[in-house]
């Protein structure tokens, strides 16, 4: 992680000692000095931020999600004795091949409403191609509540996995390797 405190940057990483303790760690601390010291050889993302789903703006919402380059979806789920989902975050991700840069638009329903569970079957249930970690999770849970999704093309954890099989496939590390 990279922190900013007092007007300085600070590089947070895993404790030295792993350095000789984890097989890859070398590795891994390479890439991040290199993401510290150079981070324009990096993909530039997106300001992140998000709103909440509003039944008004469901419209528009389909709009933006009909046309997306990929729809990415992501779950959370209560606490080990409900399993039950809390709501689904939906980012609409536009890609521009002439710029190689992206766009991202991001919402999150909560699943309190029949109405908010009918419009993520919808989102779901688009041609779009969709993005998962670990889809296989979220499909699971998505089906207890009659949801299947359509167009499962990617999962970051396999993609990764595909890329680096000696890395662990935790999303707080891919995220922090990417």
């Amino acid at each position: 992680s990279i922190i900013e405190k007092y007007g300085c940057e600070f590089l947070i990483l895993p404790p030295v000692e792993q350095l000789v303790t984890v097989p890859y760690m070398r590795f891994l601390y390479e890439r991040y000095f290199k993401k510290f010291l150079h981070p324009s050889d990096f993909i530039q993302l997106p300001q992140f931020s998000w709103e909440l789903f509003e039944p008004r703006n469901q419209a528009s919402l389909l709009q933006i999600f009909s046309t997306a380059t990929f729809i990415s979806i992501d779950i959370e789920t209560g606490n080990e004795a409900d399993r039950v989902i809390t709501c689904i975050g939906f980012t609409a991700v536009y890609v521009d091949n002439s710029s190689n840069k992206f766009t991202v638009r991001t919402v999150v329903i909560p699943f309190t409403e029949t109405y908010n569970t009918t419009f993520a079957a919808t989102i779901c249930s688009l041609p779009n191609p969709k993005v998962f970690q670990n889809g296989k999770y979220d499909n699971a849970y998505l089906l207890r509540y009659g949801i299947s999704t359509y167009n499962w093309s990617f999962d970051t954890a396999h993609l990764f996995h595909s890329w680096y099989s000696e890395l662990p496939k935790r999303l707080d590390l891919i995220t922090s390797f990417m």
